[in-house]
């Protein structure tokens, strides 16, 4: 018999061979884990997978028969997908495909601000030198723009600068300036077109005509007197030579002169009168005038009244008139009221 004193404590209780109650190896606490078992626990051990032996660090799948067994995926990999939010290949699929072209200069890297982007000598991707508000410079551009500035005139350096802006002033004669630059003149086209027609130098014509505002002995001795050129009116009086006045039957129209009207010639002067009369008029009435007849008869016929008139009348006085050596003579008849001269 064993007394209760001889076992070990904290052991299970068992029968020994000789049937007596005997001490097992088993704990207490060991013991205590067969509370809540259910059925035969070998039986359940059984019924449990063998002892798995795993790659380290590895994440765990289930193979085709069901069973544990390590996938290739580390477990540094497992960790990326902490922080993932929805499905992995949902998102990857809505993401650029790996750029391999000419985006590779911009995939990680920003641009430099506000230029025109262009290709570079690679191909890729790169900034220009042009600002994009140089590059707005082209909205509007129609054409090519090389070909448009190519027909359009070049720089203005010259005689053109003053008018490459501005118009001229209407109407007027153009000119070059004191600069050698295009200019208006004070000339009107109207005054321009007076010299349509013109056919030599125009001074030089007027310089060969005479001015009929200063017309007098100093510029009549040297030449003849055109009737183009003489005025109505004279301002002094007209002194002149046999050779410059031998135009002066080509006159026509009235000429006037206020005071004396001299020609001293050292010739012959010729009045020739298509109607045989050269008249005498004073206070613009007619005195008198000059008749010569078919007879070669010269007649003074005297148109005027009162006290000369009687003169003439009472006295009948012999009336001589000396032309170089000859000596002429002439008598007054009154009542007829003509000189008649002959040879002496």
């Amino acid at each position: 018999m064993v007394r209760m004193s001889d076992l070990t404590t904290s052991r299970a209780l068992i029968s020994d061979s000789g049937g007596d109650v005997a001490v097992s190896a088993v704990t207490t606490t060991e013991l205590g884990y067969l509370d809540g078992v259910t059925s035969a626990i070998q039986t359940q051990i059984d019924s449990k997978q063998g002892t798995l032996s795993l790659t380290a660090n590895r994440a765990l799948i289930s193979d085709s028969g069901g069973s544990v067994s390590v996938s290739p995926v580390t477990n540094t990999e497992v960790g990326y997908l902490d922080g993932v939010t929805s499905a992995i290949q949902t998102q990857i699929d809505s993401k650029q495909a790996t750029i391999t072209g000419a985006a590779t200069t911009i995939d990680d890297a920003d641009l430099t601000a506000s230029r025109a982007v262009i290709s570079n000598a690679s191909g890729k991707v790169a900034v220009s030198a042009v600002t994009d508000t140089e590059l707005g410079y082209l909205d509007g551009v129609t054409s090519a723009i090389q070909t448009q500035i190519n027909s359009k005139q070049a720089t203005i350096t010259g005689a053109a600068t003053t008018i490459d802006d501005a118009n001229l002033t209407a109407s007027r004669a153009v000119i070059s300036n004191a600069s050698g630059k295009v200019a208006v003149s004070a000339v009107t086209d109207t005054e321009l077109g007076y010299l349509d027609g013109v056919t030599s130098a125009i001074q030089t014509q007027i310089n060969s005509k005479i001015d009929g505002t200063s017309l007098n002995a100093s510029n009549l001795d040297s030449g003849t007197v055109n009737d183009a050129r003489l005025p109505a009116s004279i301002s002094s009086d007209i002194t002149g030579n046999a050779a410059t006045a031998t135009t002066a039957a080509a006159l026509t129209g009235n000429v006037t002169k206020s005071g004396d009207f001299t020609i001293d010639a050292s010739g012959d002067i010729y009045l020739d009168a298509d109607g045989d009369q050269i008249y005498l008029q004073g206070g613009g009435a007619t005195r008198g005038a000059f008749t010569l007849d078919t007879s070669n008869t010269i007649k003074l016929d005297l148109n005027i009244a009162g006290s000369l008139y009687e003169k003439i009348k009472n006295y009948q006085r012999r009336i001589k008139f000396s032309c170089r050596s000859s000596r002429w003579r002439c008598n007054i008849t009154y009542r007829q009221r003509y000189l008649r001269c002959c040879g002496c």
